[in-house]
């Protein structure tokens, strides 16, 4: 599953996102571009992916986190 930036979206903040996203741990990953692009719900993750349902949440805020601080510098220029 790939990260699809808005058409709009501007290709330096597009960049950003992508290197963003490849710097992120596998299933972290895996877990936000599932239930961000796909719109699986943590439910649905946790059957496809075989884990526990609180181990998709945690991976999932852990990603969030992860990219809200990546992606700070952008937000606030």
């Amino acid at each position: 599953v790939a990260a699809k930036p808005e058409p709009s979206a501007d290709p330096e903040m597009a960049e950003a996102v992508k290197q963003a996203l490849e710097s992120l741990p596998e299933r972290q990953r895996e877990i936000f571009l599932l239930r961000e692009d796909a719109g699986l719900s943590f439910r649905e993750i946790a059957i496809a992916l075989d884990i526990p349902l609180n181990t998709a949440l945690s991976h999932m805020r852990r990603a969030t986190l992860a990219l809200r601080e990546k992606l700070a510098n952008l937000v606030r220029s």
